[in-house]
């Protein structure tokens, strides 16, 4: 009997030790990126910034600040607004915050084809600037059906 109260006190201990292990890991995650999404004037803030880059090379793997590659040039808008993004499409496109298309504002990340791997950012009235490939420069362009189509997730960073 006395090795039988031994062994669940012993259960009982690990089990406490557990369960504070547990709750220090929750406490400890982060919650400011589900805390809130970007305001209007930050989702500006970013399409400015990425206007001002109309014009510059992309360049696989750019992270400007004179050429650029989609995912790079959308961490670089972000950073410029205020908040810190990862630096892959793949990354970006898990962000906490998704959007439907009737949502759209501008500043959201629109991500492309069924793997993520490109992304633009929405200035508004169906329009986006991004960083398509080598044989382009940055540019604004209008959504047409092949972006629409293409599109697979957006999301608003925050």
């Amino acid at each position: 009997m006395e090795q039988r109260t031994k062994s669940t006190a012993a259960s009982r201990a690990t089990v406490r030790l557990l369960s504070a292990v547990l709750l220090a890991l929750a406490l400890a995650l982060p919650t400011t990126a589900t805390a809130h999404a970007s305001t209007p004037a930050q989702g500006q803030a970013a399409v400015a910034f990425a206007r001002e880059q109309i014009g510059k090379p992309y360049v696989w793997g750019a992270t400007g600040p004179d050429s650029w590659d989609g995912a790079g040039l959308a961490q670089a808008a972000w950073s410029e607004a205020g908040f810190e993004i990862p630096r892959t499409s793949f990354a970006q496109a898990d962000l906490p915050h998704k959007v439907q298309r009737d949502d759209l504002r501008p500043g959201d990340l629109m991500f492309f084809y069924y793997n993520k791997s490109h992304v633009g950012i929405y200035v508004g009235e169906g329009r986006m600037v991004h960083a398509d490939r080598a044989a382009r420069a940055v540019e604004e362009e209008e959504l047409v059906d092949y972006w629409w189509s293409s599109l697979t997730t957006a999301v608003r960073p925050g």
